[in-house]
């Protein structure tokens, strides 16, 4: 059958072999376990990186209440935080509308 040939492995290579995989497999082990350990703070830190880009005045400020608005009438990013202000005003007081 032709000019391949499979090369045998003695009892102390196989050991060896043995030994660099187990290392490895220690190694990639630890840096996966520490990985885990650093990602919910990697993941805390990027929450706080994509807060820290959102205006102060927008924190308060509810999805809902911009939805309802955009629904109602065309928003102005300028004017966001006033007409939102003023929609949850006037829902409140029940005349509904904007």
């Amino acid at each position: 059958m032709g000019g391949k040939s499979v090369r045998r492995f003695t009892k102390t290579e196989k050991m060896q072999l043995i030994e660099r995989f187990e290392i490895h497999l220690n190694n990639r082990r630890n840096m996966l376990i520490n990985q885990t350990k650093n990602s919910p703070a990697d993941i805390e830190n990027k929450l706080r990186r994509r807060l820290d880009r959102v205006l102060r005045k927008l924190w308060d400020v509810k999805m809902k209440d911009v939805l309802d608005l955009e629904r109602e009438q065309k928003v102005n990013i300028v004017s966001l935080i006033k007409d939102v202000e003023e929609y949850k005003k006037l829902s409140r007081d029940g005349s509904g509308n904007v």
